[in-house]
């Protein structure tokens, strides 16, 4: 919003790190959740937590011990910590890293879902399919410095190495460049209609 982030800062961030075990200090997710209660200030959280909890399917791990749960059910339980104090802004660091494909599209689903609620999203990844069918803009960083920033197309159109499979084959064939399976789907068909 155009002003400096500092701790008095009234937009509230939440961090999902590449490792999720980094945002437990206790040994279950019901503790974290209760201690962050207390921290923040939060009377009665019983019931938001059950809510988080419902909404992202671990109901069941509530009072496991973090280090038992899978690494979705970890990754799952980082992000209710998070969405237990209501960020505005949601950081998130490599979120697709070691996820089959059904995962993450139901982590895609998740992440629409907080969009629609009105959350900023800001992610890094090295995963350009994920970033092209879920992003609404990108930008490239190296070496610490933006070298490019734009739309989805604006970004990832016509480059070789920097885009996904799907936009290198289209490239060089008869129909319009697509950067998704399913853009090409729906292109594809209405071109070859025509």
């Amino acid at each position: 919003n155009g002003k400096q982030v500092s701790k008095k800062s009234s937009c509230r961030m939440g961090y999902l790190p590449q490792n999720p075990l980094l945002c437990f200090m206790c040994e279950t997710l019901q503790e974290e959740i209760l201690e962050l209660a207390v921290r923040y200030d939060i009377p009665v959280p019983e019931e938001r937590m059950r809510s988080i909890a419902t909404r992202l399917g671990i109901e069941s791990i509530l009072e496991k011990h973090i280090h038992d749960c899978s690494g979705g059910e970890q990754q799952k339980a980082a992000l209710a910590t998070l969405l237990f104090i209501e960020p505005d802004l949601l950081l998130i660091d490599e979120p697709t890293k070691g996820m089959d494909a059904v995962s993450k599209d139901q982590f895609s689903v998740m992440l629409d879902d907080l969009h629609q609620d009105g959350m900023t999203i800001l992610m890094v990844t090295h995963d350009i399919e994920f970033a092209a069918r879920h992003a609404s803009r990108c930008a490239w960083l190296f070496d610490g410095r933006i070298t490019a920033d734009g739309t989805v197309r604006e970004v990832l159109d016509h480059h070789y190495f920097y885009t996904t499979t799907i936009n290198r084959v289209s490239q060089n064939a008869d129909v319009p460049t697509v950067l998704t399976v399913e853009e090409a789907y729906e292109t594809w068909n209405l071109h070859v209609r025509s």
